[in-house]
């Protein structure tokens, strides 16, 4: 793992010749984009598939947007069944501070405390919400392509639950981490809609980080993938998380949150950028490619403060991305400026060439049609395991 093993030569996390200790390792999680839904009477099950498995857990809670404090009044976590049915014997009851409520106030992140439960990487755990009284829209990154299930009622302590109603998005759910003696690496995919998986087939766990993890699950030393993906997100530009739109806080605002604060990271890839291009078109600010760079450089700065090494994904075509005026002349040039200085910088750590792997060779300027949902901006599953193989070669 060429990239991989790299950077362990300057990392604790890696390094062979320091003591093992138990700690806390980020093994799913996703980012918070907006304001959802409110929730009255109601438990949220809520499905998420782990990338490094092991013994003991906890569960990471949200509540960054928002003016009002949520009061979630129980939670557990159990391994999924099928659909919103648990396993029998694998149901745990969440605590924090040692009591099945807690309060999230605006702006605040809770991790519950530690839960005994055996899970093996790669697999699809539950975790469920009950809110007795309405406070307020959820904390909730809209788009996730995993069933949820929502029921009148507390079913969090049942392993059977009508399935009422299905969403697809996650509500304060953040993150999961697991408590790891020998070190895995922790890799952050940030990116947009690409890396959330847009386009790709519900429940399948078919988005690339998804496939990247899937590819490393045998690897030594073990390598945990978190999806910081978010629709619509733009490298430079915010967007209020009551604006309706999902696009979340801009890859700069989040990056701390997202990926310095995620338990135990090591390493970084990042795939943003087509949206500060097309957006920025349709609802503004244009920006420019040296703008772009100049905000990969600020990214790849804080990565390399910390201790992480960073990997930057050159930007997919996207002529006919049938969103407006998403795709021009102008876009196509500052496109090929960024991912040139991508492929030819030395401040970063590799770069992976998502651009060569997915361009139609007869077309470069627009996405393989094998590869292609149908809108020429997001790969459909064949595309993004192609993106996950290339992401595995590069990484080794």
């Amino acid at each position: 793992m060429r990239f991989l093993l790299f950077a362990c030569l300057a990392l604790t996390a890696c390094s062979g010749n320091e003591p093992e200790t138990d700690a806390w390792v980020g093994t799913w999680s996703t980012s918070m984009a907006e304001l959802g839904r409110i929730f009255e009477n109601e438990t949220v099950r809520q499905v998420a598939n782990i990338s490094v498995g092991g013994d003991k857990f906890r569960v990471t809670l949200s509540q960054v947007f928002g003016s009002e404090t949520a009061r979630i009044s129980m939670a557990s976590i159990g391994i999924q069944d099928s659909g919103a049915r648990i396993v029998a014997g694998t149901l745990r009851p969440l605590t924090f501070g040692g009591d099945r409520a807690v309060e999230l106030e605006p702006g605040m992140e809770v991790d519950s405390d530690p839960v005994d439960l055996e899970v093996s990487a790669r697999s699809s755990v539950v975790v469920s919400v009950y809110v007795e009284a309405a406070a307020g829209p959820a904390t909730t990154h809209p788009d996730s392509y995993q069933t949820a299930y929502v029921a009148e009622g507390n079913f969090v302590d049942t392993v059977d639950m009508p399935e009422e109603q299905t969403e697809t998005s996650w509500y304060w759910l953040a993150g999961i981490d697991v408590e790891k003696q020998t070190r895995p690496l922790v890799v952050v995919t940030l990116g947009d809609s690409i890396t959330e998986g847009t386009g790709s087939s519900i429940d399948a766990n078919a988005r690339y980080p998804d496939v990247l993890a899937r590819e490393l699950a045998d690897d030594e030393p073990a390598v945990a993938v978190l999806n910081a993906g978010i629709g619509g997100n733009r490298v430079l530009t915010d967007v209020a998380p009551d604006a309706g739109l999902g696009f979340g806080p801009s890859a700069l605002s989040r990056f701390d949150r997202d990926v310095l604060s995620q338990p135990g990271v090591t390493h970084v890839l990042l795939l943003e950028g087509v949206n500060d291009l097309g957006i920025g078109n349709l609802l503004g600010p244009i920006v420019t490619g040296d703008e772009l760079i100049a905000g990969y450089e600020r990214m790849i700065e804080q990565a390399h403060d910390q201790g992480l090494s960073i990997m930057i994904g050159t930007i997919l075509p996207f002529r006919g991305a049938t969103f407006g005026d998403y795709w021009t002349p102008e876009n196509e040039q500052k496109r090929e400026v960024i991912n040139e200085w991508i492929r030819t910088t030395s401040e970063h750590d590799g770069f992976v060439d998502f651009d060569e792997a997915l361009r139609d060779p007869a077309d470069p300027e627009q996405l393989l049609p094998a590869f292609d949902i149908g809108d020429h901006l997001h790969p459909n599953d064949a595309g993004y395991r192609r993106m996950g193989a290339v992401a595995v070669a590069a990484l080794r």
